[in-house]
């Protein structure tokens, strides 16, 4: 994304969100050479960033911007093998070095270690052991103290909070399966309903904006093929309109009240659901997304 079309976007983020910002769609945002350039301007303009990365290139300069941390943990040398080539030591010095900057300086993000499991881990508890000795050991080289067994039945497997207030977890995800996504399960999820049956409320909740600068509503399409305005729509209307308003967008949220999914790629998502419902989870009611697109 050019500077050009980035300050135009967060110059317009007062009135559109107040949600926080995620410089990513997919793939490792500490790559961009100007990370730390954009989320200080975001912060600059009162918003906070939710970063999602693998953690290998996390460094204590980035302490202070306010954001939380998502770091999708690899737990083991061949797990890490699939997101990155450094070396699985490196890494792992990579992480704890941050935490203890964290822990030292009381920093006051929120950091999220998460931990994947497929269905098979979760049957088989030598592998759930396995996992579990790996955390024991990189907590310790966190420098913190941990002496009991961790539940996977839940989400939350730990939770630390320093004396500035921030916190850290340990936090347990099912790895999805199915959809847009390479299947890990023996047995893929069924459902009774047609492909062209079902729901899901991104249209109102997602503002995705592309590199080129069109829209689009699915965090999780890593093609762009949602995208439903054009690269040069985003100069000649504010943001906010182009999302409540655009004829293209209107007509995917009537589909979706009408529980039509006419998208293949959204077809192909929600056949990881057996409900073929899918809500993004945000803490405004849905039902208040659907006034405010009447308005």
């Amino acid at each position: 994304m050019s500077d050009d079309l980035f300050y135009h976007i967060i110059d317009q983020l007062d009135g559109l969100t107040d949600q926080p910002i995620r410089l990513h769609m997919d793939g490792e945002p500490l790559l961009h050479k100007k990370f730390q350039e954009y989320a200080r301007a975001i912060n600059a303009r009162g918003h906070k960033i939710a970063l999602a990365t693998n953690g290998s290139l996390l460094k204590k300069e980035y302490l202070d911007i306010d954001m939380s941390v998502l770091v999708n943990l690899s737990v083991s040398r061949e797990e890490l093998r699939k997101r990155s080539l450094m070396n699985f030591e490196t890494y792992i010095k990579t992480l704890s070095g941050y935490v203890e900057s964290w822990k030292k300086t009381g920093g006051r993000q929120n950091i999220i270690f998460g931990v994947y499991t497929s269905g098979a881990d979760r049957a088989a508890p030598e592998r759930l052991q396995e996992k579990s000795r790996f955390l024991q050991y990189f907590l310790q080289q966190c420098g913190i103290s941990h002496g009991q067994d961790f539940d996977y039945a839940g989400k939350n497997l730990f939770s630390f909070r320093n004396q500035g207030g921030g916190s850290l977890r340990l936090a347990h995800f099912h790895i999805t399966s199915g959809g847009v996504y390479p299947s890990t399960e023996k047995q893929p999820l069924k459902s009774s309903l047609p492909d062209s049956r079902g729901f899901c409320d991104s249209p109102w909740k997602r503002l995705v904006i592309l590199a080129d600068g069109r829209l689009a509503y699915c965090c999780l399409d890593v093609t762009g093929s949602l995208a439903y305005t054009q690269p040069d729509e985003i100069w000649r209307a504010p943001i906010k309109t182009l999302f409540w308003d655009h004829p293209a967008i209107s007509s995917v949220r009537a589909d979706f009240l009408s529980a039509r999914v006419q998208h293949p790629t959204c077809r192909l998502c929600l056949n990881r659901i057996p409900s073929r419902t899918f809500e993004a989870g945000f803490q405004v009611p849905f039902d208040s997304f659907v006034r405010m697109s009447k308005k």
